[in-house]
């Protein structure tokens, strides 16, 4: 058995990401491909920023994991601040199309990504969120939101200061408990 060192996705919680590690090693998939599969804690970004979710990728390269799962943006972010010299590189993906969902208030009207064009979405403390929500709504066709800064999801979309708040559809779970619901706009999914 070859023992390898699997870093984690988030070091709060366990994301959808993980779904497919924890399957295989449940499943016994690992062991049959000759893996002994340790996974280890996430290293945790030291801000919200790209540059500091580029961590996991410099922490492989120094030799903390021997494989990590991350977004292709955090390591090109890491490459990026590296010149292109840092040791590590992508080799699969976990999904084709990007998670982005736009959380709205339940009694906003909106129901569809038709409904999306114009409305205010928020550029919170991770700003790429509202970049991949106007990007996804350009991919469809659609005319681009109007982006607002704000902070908090419950405030920002409770007070009406914004119409959507962006995330990715595996951090919903505060949305379910908060009158909230959400509009997927990975167009091969079905509508909230």
């Amino acid at each position: 058995m070859q023992r390898v060192r699997l870093m984690g996705w988030c070091s709060r919680t366990v994301s959808a990401m993980h779904l497919a590690v924890l399957a295989a090693a449940e499943g016994g998939l690992f062991a049959e491909h000759g893996l002994e599969v340790e996974l280890v804690a996430a290293t945790r970004a030291p801000d919200f920023s790209l540059s500091g979710f580029a961590a996991r990728a410099r922490a492989v390269a120094a030799g903390d994991a021997d494989f990590a799962l991350t977004a292709v943006v955090y390591l090109l972010a890491a490459q990026t601040e590296a010149r292109g010299r840092l040791p590590v590189r992508f080799i699969a993906t976990a999904h084709q199309r990007n998670p982005i969902a736009g959380v709205v208030r339940e009694d906003s009207g909106l129901r569809s990504p038709g409904d999306l064009p114009g409305a205010r979405a928020a550029r919170w403390e991770m700003p790429w969120f509202s970049q991949e929500y106007a990007g996804a709504l350009r991919y469809m066709g659609l005319e681009a939101p109007v982006i607002v800064d704000a902070q908090g999801f419950q405030r920002a979309l409770g007070s009406g200061e914004v119409d959507v708040f962006p995330v990715w559809m595996d951090d919903t779970t505060p949305v379910w408990t908060s009158n909230m619901t959400f509009i997927t706009t990975a167009p091969a999914l079905a509508f909230a």
